[in-house]
Parts: structure tokens; C-alpha cells; sequence
């Protein structure tokens, strides 16, 4: 039954200079059990193995603040879709 989950959804957003951009974020898998132990799984991971990835930041940081590109990487590794378009 989890395998046969799925959960996504589309960001939307306006830059200070009028760009507007939108993301795509798709995850098979139950999302309230399989699809969040593959989200703080592969955020641990990222912070035990990839130290010397991770940007230099301090403070109270969202995973994508904190964990960049690293946490990205092992995500889209783990199947997960992660998208950003710029739209017109």
C-alpha cells in the first residue's frame, strides 16, 4: 500500500526583479510514511557524509537553506523529482 502512493506539488514564485519561477517537487510512495522517512533519511545522510558540500550558514535554516545543493543531489539520487523552471 505505501508503494502505491504518490505526492507532489508545484511552487510558484516572483523574484524582487518581477522573475517568476516555478518548481516541481514529485515523490512515489505513501507521503505520510514512505515519502517523509525518504526526506529525513536522505537530509541525515547529507549531514553525516556530505560536511564538506554544505554551504557555510549558521542559524535557525530550512533544510534547502542549509543543505543546498548536497541535500538536492541526494534527493533527485533517491528518486525523487526535483524541477525549477523560469516561466515567462
Amino acid at each position: 500500500t505505501m508503494q502505491a502512493g504518490e505526492t507532489g506539488f508545484d511552487i510558484h514564485t516572483r523574484t524582487s526583479t518581477g522573475a517568476h519561477y516555478a518548481a516541481t517537487v514529485h515523490i512515489d510512495g505513501d507521503p505520510g510514511f514512505l515519502a517523509t522517512a525518504l526526506l529525513m533519511s536522505q537530509t541525515g545522510i547529507t549531514l553525516a557524509l556530505d560536511q564538506d558540500q554544505l554551504p557555510d550558514r549558521a542559524g535557525d535554516l530550512t533544510p534547502a537553506t542549509a543543505l543546498d545543493g548536497a541535500l538536492a543531489d541526494r534527493l533527485r539520487g533517491a528518486g525523487i523529482t526535483l524541477e525549477t523552471r523560469r516561466l515567462s
